[in-house]
C-alpha cells in the first residue's frame, strides 16, 4: 500500500479515513 513516489510523513488519520470510506461505500453498494 506504501507509494515511494509521494515521500509524505505517515498519517494514521488517513487510514482510517479511507477503511471508513471503504466501509459507508460497502454498506451503500450491498444495500
Amino acid at each position: 500500500m506504501a507509494d515511494s513516489s509521494r515521500p509524505q510523513p505517515y498519517q494514521p488519520g488517513a487510514v482510517s479515513f479511507f477503511f471508513a470510506k471503504a466501509g459507508v461505500f460497502a454498506a451503500a453498494f450491498w444495500i
